[in-house]
């Protein structure tokens, strides 16, 4: 407590920091040692069975939950969406609002083409509006808006991350279901552990620069 009383900003900033080096391990690991465990195997096997379905089978729970291509949450929910669904909105509404910006800009042109060919055009007259150039810029800005909002809330960032760590949640799972001797799985529970903690690091960097960007 008094190594952290009074000091919460600067470890904050130290956490989220490049040279940050990892704090994970709390207490030394017992991976090296038996430590008199497999004296009471039947025990050890209990909380083995819990810690799979607590943690290992948790974790990679939530990092498929994260991973989901749909969703029923309204939308002013819309930061609480999966990140897949948020890319494939903003992905939508991004690439449609390009796709009418380069149309209103043909007809535009068009416009102009047709006004050199024939003098008083009506098609001309309507294609050489000056709304539609403001409407062709507008269309343009916003979608840079849009994806200006997908990089700054990190969804593409944030999908990688999830996809790696369901990954290797899945591996350490298979390793720990593998694992015989209390040792190994000792080992495996102290990676899982490593991993979780730098997975929730990598999660406080990136709403770290969210929140700074807004």
């Amino acid at each position: 407590m008094n190594s952290h009383r009074g000091k919460l900003d600067s470890l904050f900033t130290s956490l989220v920091g490049v040279n940050y080096e990892s704090e994970a391990q709390l207490v030394p690991s017992a991976a090296g040692s038996n430590r008199g465990y497999e004296s009471d195997r039947e025990t050890v096997d209990a909380i083995c069975d819990v810690y799979r379905k607590l943690r290992l089978r948790h974790e990679l729970k939530y990092a498929q939950h994260k991973l989901q291509n749909s969703t029923d949450k309204p939308w002013h929910q819309f930061l609480y969406w999966p990140t897949q669904v948020q890319e494939r909105v903003l992905g939508g509404l991004g690439a449609t609002c390009l796709v009418l910006a380069l149309l209103v800009s043909a007809g535009i042109i068009m416009g102009h083409v047709v006004a050199l060919v024939s003098d008083a055009n009506p098609l001309a007259t309507v294609l050489e509006h000056p709304s539609l150039n403001s409407l062709a810029v507008g269309l343009a800005v916003l979608a840079v808006a849009i994806r200006t909002v997908e990089d700054v809330l990190g969804i593409k960032s944030d999908i990688d991350r999830y996809q790696h760590y369901a990954s290797r949640m899945q591996q350490l799972l298979r390793d720990f279901d593998e694992d015989s001797s209390v040792r190994d799985r000792l080992r495996t529970m102290a990676d899982c552990e490593k991993l979780c903690f730098e997975e929730m690091r990598e999660f406080m960097v990136l709403h770290h620069k969210a929140t700074f960007a807004f």
